[in-house]
């Protein structure tokens, strides 16, 4: 929206006195003047906290081999952020140490039920052997007393001697 302004103009730079505007321009520039301000006065601020800090850096009391610069304040922020996660992973180690401890006294606990159970079953094949080695014995006798005849027990060995491995 352009609208013609009469000005009047003292040293007469423009012959006519009329100058034309074009508002919306001067809307746009008002707007862009407020945030280019509200930009440098973000910008004051920092500086001012900037030179603030820089300062109280500069104001420390430290032994005489020491200088501090403006880069202590990051520094020391990155160290405490190293620390914090170095303590919560000391925190998260001593849990797992916990339970890998847990885990190889469970772990340890069947090994031994294992080596247990293999003893028991060596004992169990012995055993059979045994047994076996003497329901033969009764098998062959009962055969040396009979003859050839078959008896009830004999019936039974064998069934017991087809099925055990």
């Amino acid at each position: 929206m352009t609208q013609e302004i009469v000005i009047p103009y003292v040293r007469g730079k423009i012959a006519d006195g009329v100058k034309r505007f074009d508002f919306d321009i001067v809307a746009r520039m008002v707007i862009e003047y407020d945030r280019v301000s509200n930009e440098r006065d973000e910008l004051l601020t920092e500086l001012a906290e900037a030179v603030e800090v820089h300062a109280r850096i500069m104001a420390e009391e430290c032994p005489s081999d020491e200088y501090h610069c403006t880069c202590v304040p990051a520094l020391r922020a990155e160290i405490n952020h190293l620390t914090a996660t170095c303590n919560s992973l000391k925190e998260r180690n001593e849990v797992l140490d916990g339970a890998w401890t847990t885990a190889n006294g469970h772990r340890d606990a069947l090994i031994g039920e294992r080596d247990d159970l293999a003893l028991e079953v060596d004992a169990l094949k012995a055993e059979n052997k045994r047994l076996r080695a003497a329901l033969e014995t009764i098998v062959n006798s009962e055969q040396r007393a009979n003859g050839n005849y078959k008896s009830h027990v004999e019936d039974i060995a064998r069934e017991a001697l087809a099925v055990a491995p």
